[in-house]
């Protein structure tokens, strides 16, 4: 059975706690990584002042910014190395489906009170599209719950065009 290394440990004690339910559910089944939480202003600023910029948000806009982080980068972990694979996008693809499914799951049984959205399928309007785009870093946020009546998948999608090495960067939020 998957487990947590000590770097995956440490990001989940940033997170919501909806998060680390979710992310705590995930590892049962699907071995992951987490690579980044919570972000402080320092960490925030140099992610934006990269060249290129890192990310589009300046501190404390970004979902990674509160404390408990509402962001997580997550990655699939493979047994050998290298034990990320930024490019392979199946499954990356996969371990989207199966988080988003794992909220939902926790969410229609009261455990948590957000559902997650998937940076690798949403527009900066947030509205639902199809991309087929190579994705090398995935986030899960907390989205607020859904309204009343509201039949809208909750997943929501944007896909920025910022560089990382090699490939896209995209993310999840709740």
């Amino acid at each position: 059975m998957p487990k947590f290394g000590r770097h995956s440990l440490e990001v989940r004690d940033t997170l919501h706690p909806d998060l680390q339910l979710i992310v705590d559910e995930v590892i049962e089944v699907f071995d992951i990584r987490l690579i980044e939480g919570h972000r402080g202003q320092e960490r925030q600023d140099a992610l934006f002042n990269a060249d290129p910029p890192r990310t589009k948000v300046k501190f404390p806009n970004s979902k990674h910014n509160p404390l408990p982080s509402i962001a997580v980068d997550v990655m699939p972990y493979h047994p050998t190395p290298p034990h990320i694979d930024w490019n392979h996008s199946p499954s990356i693809h996969l371990l989207a489906g199966f988080m988003l499914a794992t909220a939902r799951q926790l969410f229609e049984a009261g455990k948590i009170s957000h559902l997650l959205r998937w940076g690798g399928d949403w527009t900066e309007t947030t509205t639902l599209r199809s991309r087929g785009d190579l994705l090398t870093l995935l986030t899960m946020s907390c989205l607020n719950q859904p309204e009343q009546g509201d039949q809208r998948p909750c997943l929501s999608t944007r896909n920025t065009q910022w560089q990382w090495e090699p490939s896209l960067l995209s993310w999840l939020t709740l």
